[in-house]
């Protein structure tokens, strides 16, 4: 079985339905009968929690995806940072996947440092429309829903990402309406932050716990 857990804010203020239904779209596309989820809603993103819920996978490998607001040095919720430099090690051997702001300049790096497989987040704001939250949804889950269901590489997976945003973005282009043309030029600045850290051969088979 391959451990995954799964974060996400839902009782952020500004943003918690969308992580929600990003949760819930994720949920719908995996088709993986080897993957174990685990899921942590807003009231349990705190560092406690998140070291509590590790420590249950006994030391073994595990997929780790994030659906919260994030700084350079941290993911956060409105009360509390859950993943920092304090918790950064019980990461260790795993895939780190973030559609959070900021994320993957301090904190990836950090991550890698302390013997985390693979990272994929964003290196600065990422902006959304809400009424196109389907748009940019399919985009930001587009890498680890490739990676669960296909026998494909994180880096593989990585750039399946970006071939996804081309296409959202093209078909937006061709539209007579001046929002999907605004909303095309949000993705292609959200695309240009898109990070991929540590060992981009990394395949799902490579986490199956002990």
């Amino acid at each position: 079985m391959i451990n995954t857990l799964i974060s996400y804010d839902d009782q952020d203020f500004s943003l918690g339905e969308y992580f929600h239904k990003s949760l819930e779209e994720l949920k719908k596309r995996i088709n993986n009968s080897n993957i174990a989820p685990n899921y942590l809603d807003g009231a349990l993103c705190t560092l406690d929690h998140i070291e509590q819920r590790i420590k249950e996978y006994n030391s073994n490998k595990f997929i780790f995806v994030a659906f919260s607001h994030g700084r350079d040095n941290c993911l956060h919720t409105s009360s509390d940072e859950y993943v920092n430099s304090t918790n950064s090690s019980s990461f260790k051997d795993t895939l780190f996947y973030s559609t959070a702001c900021h994320c993957s300049t301090e904190l990836g790096p950090e991550l890698i440092a302390n013997g985390c497989y693979s990272f994929v987040g964003y290196s600065d704001k990422v902006n959304i429309h809400p009424e196109y939250q389907d748009d940019f949804i399919n985009c930001e889950i587009h890498a680890i829903v490739e990676f669960l269901n296909s026998d494909v590489s994180i880096g593989d997976a990585y750039k399946s990402m970006h071939r996804k945003y081309d296409e959202t973005i093209i078909r937006l282009l061709m539209s007579d309406s001046m929002a999907d043309v605004i909303t095309a030029s949000t993705l292609a600045h959200n695309q240009t932050l898109l990070t991929i850290l540590g060992n981009q051969n990394l395949m799902a088979s490579d986490l199956h716990s002990d």
